[in-house]
Formats: C-alpha cells, structure tokens, sequence
C-alpha cells in the first residue's frame, strides 16, 4: 500500500430575543481596550523587552503552559503582546528538554482577550430585551430568579450545562447547595462517546482507552483519531512523532487520510462502520496463533471461551469482505500488533461513536487490549497517576458541604422516564423532548453552546415555532462572547478570559509517563472592561443566593492555593517554576494494587 509523507514536520512546531441573531458586532471594532486602542486583526506591538507574565491555556482544557509578553502602557495596566511555549510543559511539550510550544487555539489567547467581540458587562432580560446591568443587579436578578424557579418547578427542573474545565464550583453551587441533579457535560458524540463508557464498563475507566505510554510503545494502533492535529496538549503529537523516529510501528485506521495516516506506517483506510469487524478478526488472528497474554487472560479477565468461541469464524478473510481491507494486510497487523504486546498500544476517541452501532465495535476493539495484556504496562494503555490536590471545601471552607443534588434525583434517567441515557446524566439530545414534556423548565451553563453541538432546530426554533430555550422559563449563562445561547439568556455574566485569571491543572496525562505534576498561574492581566473571572461569578451568585459560608475565599487564588496545600506548593511557588512542577513519581501495573478502574 502506497504511504504518503508530508514535507511538514510537526514536531514543535441591549438586545431583544429576535433582533440580537441579526446585529452586526461591526460597530464595536473601534472600541477601546483596557485604555487602550487595539487593532481587531490582533495585530500587537514589538515588545522583545517587555516584561514576563505566565499563563495556562485552557481552550481545550489541557492547560498548555503559556510565557506572556507584557508592554507597559504608561499610566494603565501591562498590555500582552505574545505568548509562548514553555519548554518541558507536561502539556505543551514531548517532555524535559524538550520545546514548548503552543496550538493556532492557544497562540490566539492575546487577540481573545481584547477582542471587541467580548460580552463586556452583566446582561439581564428587562421588557423581553437583554440589558446592561451592574454585577449586583445581575447577582440579585439572577437569585431571585432561582429562587422562584424552585419554588415553581423544583430544582430537579433545571438543567446544569457544563464543559469539563468548568465544572468545579459551578456545579458545586448548583448541585450540591440549589441541588440540580441534572449535570450535563458534552454531548457523548461530541467527545467521549462509546469508548468512554466502554472503557468504564469493562474496567478500563471512562478515558485510558485513549491514553498510551508513547515513549515505550513498540506498535500503536491509532483507530479513528487523528492525534497529530486533535491532539490532547501539544505532548501527545510531539510524542507520538518522536515514537515513530525510533521505529515504532504506527497503523492509522480510517477512512480519511488523515495527518496522521499520512505520517504512519500503514493506513487502512476502512469503510466506515466496521471497525467492529476488523477488531474481531483482529482477536481471530491472536487467539490462533497464540499471540494473546494468557495469564493476564485467566487471572484478569472474564469470558475468554466465550470470547473465543464468538471470533472463531471471524477471519481476516471475513473481515475483508466488510471493512473494504485485504485480508494479509489485516493479518499482518493483528501479528504485529499481538507480537509486540504488551509494548503495543491502541488510541481511538470520538471517530467510533459517529455510527449507530458505535457501543458493540468500540467493545470489539477495547476487549483487545484485555487479549494482549497491554493495560497499565510499558508501551500499552497508560493508566497515569494523579498530583493528589486538596478539595478546598474540606481545607478552607469551615461549613459542611451538603449534597442537595442527590437528595433530588429525579427520574430523567430511569428507563421508565423515555429518555434512554447509558449514563447516569441526561442526555443532551433528549433535552429539547424533555422542555416539551414539562420535566426540564429552565437552565444554567457555563460556557457551552446546546445549539451548535446539538440539533440546532430544536433548541431555537423556528419562526412559526418556539424552540426549547424560548420555552424555558430560566436561562442563566456565564461565557466571554455572545453565542446562539446566550442571546436567548434571561441573565449573561460575562467571563474573563484566560489570561485574566488565575489557572490550574494537574496529572495525570502529558509528557511524563511516571511523574504527577501541577500547572497553574496567576492572572498575567486585569479583566478587561466590567468582566469578572468565572469563580468570581460563581461565588457573587452564590452570596446572593445565601451561600455565603460555602464561599469564604478571597478570590480564586486563594482556592487554588488550598488545592496546592496538600502538595505544600503555592501559585507563587508554580509562577517561580515557569508554571509546573513534578510532584512525584508512580509505577506501572498499578490494578495489581488497586484492582481495575470503575469510571
């Protein structure tokens, strides 16, 4: 099969509901930044000689460590002018000594920041039209609105959006204290779909199928995804590329001709919705010529005579007839990949969770890993360890954390209710049915968009039809820049971005397979315009509300400072360290100990 290389190398390198979807933002391209004109091309001054700040890119939460340029700007506050990679980032590098670098996402942070586009100030819905309020009114509009929500819907009407980085004290103040039981991260298409929950399931937990020791791994499988440019941080590709210069086998299965396939070995590139197939045919070849670990299979797994009783006639020769594939090739790699086992990996993500059979091919690939032994061993599925951070509630806060949430549950995910959910969380595609039948009155979310990641139809309606954000009662947002969702909020609190607050990250995954570490930073410059950090939101909500004795920090610094206390580490400690430190270091075959993860 012919490969193709690339010449590229990769390796560092007030408004009403209606009349808001309709206005230009063009007027606000003028606008003053911070004191201070800024060009909306994000175009900055020179500034070699500026001062140093640091930051921790979270735009896709992976926390990829920022250097941020400051110029002084006379008699106001320090402007950023660039940012950069930090070199031996557990995120944003291949590891120590190697460079830092940071994605088209990450280097876009300083024109994010002063981007005329922003949410400027607090929104609340007056006369069906969205106007500009100061933070109190907003903190008291927003309370009151809560307040009568549950007293006419109950808390179990209200739906929690969320993404993974914003969870926190978001879904602290909403779940454990108002007590919504309804939290609803990213669609399971969007990001972890099938292979998380498989991976929990068979007791691999919800995302170390995705998860390889690069640095060791001898063949690797990447089976729909495409890491060199969907790449969890910048350590995975970088990783993955230095894997290949030392020779290890690298086989892209997809039906695209990814980048990544492009840069691999082999590219199979399969018809789509059967990759199930190929998987058994796959165990097929292993269990005949005896490649698979059999005492990792009769001392840790279970259904192994079933198994192999299920694959008999799944031959490659079977297998091609369905996937598109030859056959030898897909003897070839089942060989391969069973020889160098358990030095042999699989990475797969979202690609197998965009069919309709989705659950049964990603069980198919994931009960590879059990066949071969690869879990948690040099070159295989990497379970990595954790930085081991304090929960703030039990360090610095003196009351009682209750749990309202469960208190509440309510029946959106029993089987009884209609709305089939694999998980113990509502459905987000189920939410617009749910708003129609009455069980889901109102919503709050931070930084998520139902609309764009979801059917959009259904939840803005049309013309003729409202659509479920017009039937709820409550929309409550926090989110630095007005999107479908939040021109359709009663209240809009408007974020700061991340270069305006202080971060923090810890792990756990990245370029150091058995070292945990923390990242964090303070913020490298003042909120722009009447903006506020979101855990300065959360916590002026949650003191209208009357939470106050849940939220006694001074600001965020102070929580994360309680976080790092159980590592007797600080921010100031962190911003000494380029933004990381290595916390400790951890082994390998860890559910010898501690048994097989269960989420």
């Amino acid at each position: 099969m012919t490969q193709t290389e690339t010449e590229r190398d990769g390796t560092d390198g007030g408004i009403t509901r209606r009349t808001l979807l309709k206005t230009s933002a063009a007027g606000a391209l003028a606008v003053g930044v911070g004191g201070a004109a800024v060009q909306s091309s994000g175009a900055t001054p020179e500034s070699s000689d500026g001062k140093t700040a640091y930051g921790n890119c979270w735009q896709c939460h992976k926390l990829c460590g920022m250097e941020v340029t400051l110029q002084e700007s006379g008699e106001g506050p320090d402007i950023a002018t660039e940012v950069h990679g930090i070199d031996g980032h557990p995120r944003g590098s291949a590891g120590a000594g190697t460079k830092g670098t940071l994605c088209p996402k990450g280097l876009s942070q300083v024109e994010k920041a002063y981007s005329p586009h922003r949410i400027k100030e607090p929104y609340i819905r007056k006369d069906g039209s969205l106007t500009a309020v100061s933070w109190d009114e907003a903190f008291e509009y927003a309370a009151d609105g809560l307040a009568d929500f549950k007293e006419n819907h109950g808390a179990q009407s209200l739906i929690e959006f969320h993404g993974w980085g914003t969870a926190g004290t978001f879904s602290t103040l909403f779940g454990n204290l108002y007590g919504c039981p309804n939290s609803v991260p990213h669609p399971t298409p969007t990001c972890f779909g099938s292979m998380a929950v498989t991976g929990t399931l068979m007791g691999l937990g919800g995302g170390n199928i995705r998860w390889v020791d690069y640095e060791n791994t001898e063949y690797l499988l990447v089976w729909g995804r495409d890491p060199l440019e969907t790449f969890a941080g910048q350590w995975e590709a970088k990783q993955l590329l230095r894997a290949r210069a030392r020779g290890a086998t690298i086989v892209t299965i997809d039906p695209v001709y990814t980048e990544t396939a492009q840069k691999s070995d082999k590219w199979l590139p399969i018809e789509p919705r059967t990759d199930g197939a190929l998987a058994l045919a796959i165990a097929n070849v292993i269990i005949e010529e005896e490649l698979y670990d059999a005492e990792f299979v009769e001392k840790y797994t279970h259904g192994f005579e079933a198994y192999t009783d299920a694959v008999e006639d799944k031959t490659p020769e079977w297998a091609a007839e369905k996937t598109g594939l030859d056959a030898e090739t897909i003897r070839e790699v089942a060989t391969g990949f069973g020889r160098a086992a358990p030095s042999a990996g699989i990475t797969s993500w979202t690609g197998l969770g965009q069919s309709a059979d989705h659950q049964k091919g990603s069980q198919n690939v994931v009960a590879l890993t059990g066949l071969v032994g690869n879990i948690d061993r040099p070159g295989g599925q990497r379970w990595f360890g954790d930085a081991g951070l304090a929960d703030p509630f039990k360090v610095g806060c003196e009351a009682d954390l209750p749990d309202h949430a469960a208190e509440n549950k309510c029946y959106l995910t029993d089987p009884d209710a209609g709305y089939a959910s694999m998980i113990n969380k509502p459905v987000q595609n189920n939410i617009p049915e749910m708003v129609d039948n009455g069980d889901v009155n109102g919503m709050v979310y931070y930084y998520r968009n139902p609309v764009t990641d979801g059917a959009s139809q259904e939840w803005l309606g049309t013309e003729d039809e409202d659509g479920a954000l017009d039937e709820m009662d409550l929309v409550i947002g926090i989110d630095a820049f007005w999107s479908e969702t939040a021109r359709k909020a009663d209240v809009v609190f408007p974020e700061a971005s991340q270069l305006e607050k202080p971060m923090l990250g810890s792990g756990g995954y990245g370029a150091y397979n058995t070292k945990s570490w923390v990242t964090g930073s303070k913020a490298a410059i003042e909120p722009q315009w009447n903006t506020k950090s979101g855990f300065d939101i959360i916590k002026g909500l949650g003191h209208a509300m009357g939470y106050e004795e849940y939220f006694p920090w001074e600001d965020k610094e102070a929580y994360i400072n309680n976080q790092l206390s159980a590592l007797d580490l600080t921010l100031d400690d962190l911003e000494d360290e380029d933004t990381f430190v290595l916390t400790g270091e951890y082994g390998w075959e860890k559910w010898k100990a501690g048994g097989f993860a269960q989420g």
